[in-house]
């Protein structure tokens, strides 16, 4: 039997951020004096190696009625699927949107219930939410979900026990655009181009409403429209990530 992690699992490289570095150390300090061992930090999933020419693009936070069906209309314009990874109390109130994200053949992965840190979760509540978010979107698009990604980028040792329960592989990111917050459409272009490598994993997000700078996704949009051409022009096809693991 595989034994449980006894880390917490991090993405380190999009950590940038002085606020989220923040964050990241305070939950830290709230999982130790829980009761949490934190016996050392060891990267999480991030990149998917020997893909030539292919990265996997994602988004996080949805659905969100006000912004996913603009992220939407800007990766059909460009012919791109992509992985959506969404918070289960937003996919029982949004199922039209999201069976639209579904049929027009985006993956629909977990980020959980609620956007809350794993650190500061029970065991008991994150494995009861995990299994809610699970089965709201196999509901939903009768297809099941197989991949999980913890808000913040934070696995704790709960939420890694929670995820292997109900047959979730926790993928995290390899480039992000940072734009949880309002940034110039071309420092997130230049963000998202640095990351792009075989087997890269793109992070965006298309909700609000968990933390970030309203108005943010609708800023972050020239930038993506102008990564779809970008990537396309370097050689590189952005695709869902469980078709770059090469599960579909």
């Amino acid at each position: 039997m595989e034994s449980t992690p006894s880390f917490v699992a991090i993405n380190a490289a999009p950590f940038e951020e002085a606020a989220i570095v923040a964050a990241m150390f305070a939950g830290a300090f709230v999982a130790f004096r829980c009761g949490f061992a934190l016996a050392r930090l060891r990267p999480a999933l991030w990149r998917v190696p020997d893909r030539p020419g292919r990265a996997a693009i994602t988004f996080d936070d949805g659905p969100d009625p006000a912004n996913t069906e603009g992220v939407l209309e800007d990766l059909a314009a460009a012919n791109v699927k992509a992985t959506f990874f969404v918070l289960g109390e937003r996919v029982v109130a949004n199922e039209r949107l999201v069976r639209a994200m579904a049929a027009s053949g985006h993956d629909i992965e977990v980020h959980g219930w609620r956007h809350r840190f794993t650190l500061r979760q029970r065991s008991a509540t994150l494995c009861r939410e995990l299994a809610d978010a699970t089965f709201a979107i196999e509901r939903i698009t009768s297809v099941k979900p197989v991949l999980y990604r913890p808000p913040f980028g934070m696995l704790s040792p709960a939420a890694s026990r929670a995820a292997r329960a109900h047959g979730l592989q926790p993928y995290l990111w390899s480039a992000w655009a940072r734009d949880w917050r309002k940034r110039r459409p071309t420092d997130m272009l230049a963000s998202l181009t640095s990351g792009l490598k075989p087997g890269a994993v793109f992070l965006l997000h298309d909700g609000e409403g968990t933390g970030g700078t309203p108005g943010a996704v609708q800023n972050m949009r020239p930038a993506l429209r102008q990564f779809l051409v970008a990537s396309r022009e370097a050689g590189y096809a952005l695709e869902p990530l469980r078709s770059l693991l090469g599960s579909s």
